[in-house]
């Protein structure tokens, strides 16, 4: 049968962003970006990979239906679509690639299965709560946070750990970052000021 080669796991060890990050900011995001696009190449691969399999199986039950003298149709192999053409590509690399964002400026739900950025702009106070936050699988949810001045209340994230210690303290506009890793309770924060 056909081998199916998996994409090595996207690595982002060293590239938190910390308080104080200036040059190092933008070449841990640069650092990170590179990891996407090299996971999304070899993801290409992976898919290739797939359709050969699912070719193979077709022809595994063509050889079956044969034997059997089976005249029918399986429905759900019939007309099996090129996987490939739900990724927009170009030479083996991912175009076009996005992430869901999720712009209800005032929710304060941060929905890890709805979407993966979230930009919000307070016109009052808010106290943040996460939903379907992952377990078995890591994950990363970015704010974009505008306060205008108005208090920001974390208790309700449950678990929730600052790096070095150091809770938020909003400015005009940060950046936060939250990061969920498969089998641990904790989502550790990072925030950077922008404005």
């Amino acid at each position: 049968m056909t081998t199916i080669r998996v994409p090595a796991a996207i690595d982002l060890t060293g590239l938190t962003v910390n308080i104080g990050d200036t040059v190092t900011f933008v070449d841990k995001f640069s650092a990170t970006q590179s990891e996407f696009q090299r996971f999304s190449t070899d993801l290409i691969v992976t898919i290739s990979d797939m359709q050969d399999l699912a070719t193979e199986v077709e022809g595994y039950r063509d050889s079956a239906q044969a034997i059997v003298g089976f005249s029918g149709v399986y429905s759900e192999l019939a007309g099996l679509p090129d996987l490939s053409v739900y990724l927009n590509h170009t030479g083996g690399v991912v175009t076009g690639y996005g992430e869901t964002t999720n712009t209800d400026l005032t929710n304060p739900v941060l929905d890890f299965a709805a979407a993966n950025v979230g930009v919000r702009d307070l016109t009052g106070a808010i106290a943040f709560a996460v939903a379907n936050v992952p377990v078995d699988v890591s994950a990363k949810y970015e704010l974009l946070l505008t306060t205008n001045g108005h208090p920001v209340d974390w208790t309700g994230i449950p678990g929730l750990i600052w790096a070095a210690n150091k809770t938020l303290q909003p400015h005009t506009t940060d950046l936060v970052v939250f990061n969920k890793y498969a089998g641990v309770a904790s989502i550790f924060a990072s925030h950077q000021q922008l404005v």
